[in-house]
């Protein structure tokens, strides 16, 4: 029995072979994750660099060498391109009433809630006027920011910018000896850009792509942040749409003889294009 099983054993030793292959384009950590579905479950896959050394049967080796011609091909540089736009609308108008009315035992007055307007209509009677005003406003701010970076086929990458708005403050502390006044300038760090992975399959390209785009508001100065994460397919040097959100809103207020409405719209789009480089 036991010179039964050293025989099988040397029998299947000379079956296995140890073959050094050389990468010219890809490394053994990017190619080894592909090849080991398809081993040997008795062989082994090792290297350093561009040196993959393969252990397994002698029908195994030539099944993964076609593998490998197939896949050690030049690593193409790709040139990636995302643009995000971002366009707000701002609509508000106020109607009031104005004017001065008196009689024998009473006056009312209303005083006017700003300059004359092309809009303004007033009526003058003998116990006073009234004016009619109406003011509207129309805000519309567009913002396209194009970033691009160039990376290696399967390679992720990273580009952004940004900047560090000033913000100053003024401080007051109330201690037992009086009050401590403190002023300074603090700053805001505004970042915009985008994570991109691509990967060729022939013509057409597959990306993961995360991108994110800051600003400061310009009423109010708070930051605004919008950001997307997918996988897109498409062809090479098209523009393919990521995505992006639409907000719209409103408010309305009512004082003395006055009424004021705002309408505000906010678009966000992502679109990305990639380009394969000389």
């Amino acid at each position: 029995m036991f010179v039964a099983l050293l025989v099988s054993g040397s029998a299947w030793a000379e079956r296995m072979s140890v073959e050094v292959i050389p990468l010219e384009h890809r490394l053994v950590r990017d190619v080894i994750p592909m090849l080991q579905p398809m081993l040997d479950p008795a062989g082994t896959l090792t290297g350093t660099a561009s040196q993959l050394i393969v252990r397994t049967t002698r029908e195994n080796l030539e099944q993964l060498k076609a593998v490998i011609a197939a896949i050690d091909t030049k690593i193409k540089q790709l040139k990636v391109s995302v643009t995000q736009d971002l366009n707000t609308v701002m609509q508000a108008r106020q109607d009031a009433l104005s004017g001065r009315l008196h009689g024998d035992d009473f006056t009312a007055n209303v005083p006017d809630r700003g300059p004359a307007g092309a809009g303004d209509v007033t009526l003058e009677t003998p116990a006073g006027g009234v004016r009619y005003q109406t003011t509207s406003t129309n805000t519309r701010e567009n913002s396209n920011q194009v970033h691009f970076v160039v990376t290696m086929e399967g390679q992720p990458a990273f580009v952004e910018t940004g900047e560090d708005l000033p913000s100053p403050y003024h401080n007051e502390t109330v201690t037992p000896y009086g009050v401590g006044v403190s002023d300074g300038v603090d700053y805001q760090s505004i970042r915009s850009g985008i994570y991109v992975t691509p990967r060729l399959q022939g013509d057409r390209v597959v990306l993961d792509v995360a991108p994110q785009l800051e600003r400061a508001d310009p009423s109010s100065g708070a930051i605004e942040s919008h950001r997307a994460a997918t996988t897109v397919r498409g062809r090479l040097g098209e523009w393919l749409p990521l995505g992006g959100s639409n907000l719209s809103g409103g408010d309305a207020s009512t004082e003395l003889l006055a009424r004021t409405r705002r309408q505000g719209d906010n678009s966000y789009s992502v679109w990305v294009k990639v380009e394969e480089q000389p």
